[in-house]
């Protein structure tokens, strides 16, 4: 029956108990035909409510973060954020480096609780930073889960990161 997948000029046998041949261009035809009507009708004509099935469906809700820089030094920011809105899975991200007087659009992070730490780079060590939620960071770009209890490894520190929480589509965070 796999032969029309491998031989290109094979004839499928429509069941094992007849002798009616299909050439493999209708079976593609066919089982793209059968495909569509398996993905795009199922919720209609099935046993499950459509309103059901996309309420079950994942909906990750994000916004756009906007990051300002309202000093006059060049400052880096990381961020903490649920990776999928609603879990309990976080990842860590950044830097971004923001020129003074500059801002950058983050978008793509889950509504709902995030943290944020930022320091003036090669000045004298200002720092935006909380109590809110303390982790392990490097200097280098990262993005990387994170976990509880977690150590520092060889090369990090242990900072505490500001604490937002935000439902609105955009959200301002200034640095000043």
């Amino acid at each position: 029956m796999l032969s029309f997948w491998l031989e290109p000029r094979a004839y499928a046998k429509v069941s094992d108990s007849s002798s009616t041949l299909i050439p493999p261009r209708f079976m593609t035809q066919t089982f793209r035909l059968c495909l569509f009507a398996a993905i795009c009708l199922a919720p209609i004509i099935g046993n499950e409510d459509p309103a059901i099935a996309q309420s079950q469906a994942p909906s990750v809700r994000t916004l756009t973060l906007t990051l300002c820089n309202k000093t006059n030094k060049l400052v880096d920011t990381i961020l903490i954020h649920r990776s999928i809105e609603g879990e309990d899975f976080w990842m860590l991200r950044g830097w971004w480096s923001l020129s003074p007087s500059k801002c950058v659009d983050l978008p793509g992070i889950p509504k709902g609780y995030f943290y944020y730490y930022s320091e003036e780079r090669g000045g004298n060590g200002w720092a935006w930073n909380g109590n809110a939620r303390t982790v392990c960071i490097q200097t280098p770009p990262v993005e990387r889960a994170i976990f509880p209890k977690e150590k520092c490894l060889f090369g990090e520190k242990k900072v505490g990161f500001r604490e937002v929480y935000s439902i609105q589509d955009q959200y301002q965070i200034l640095l000043k």
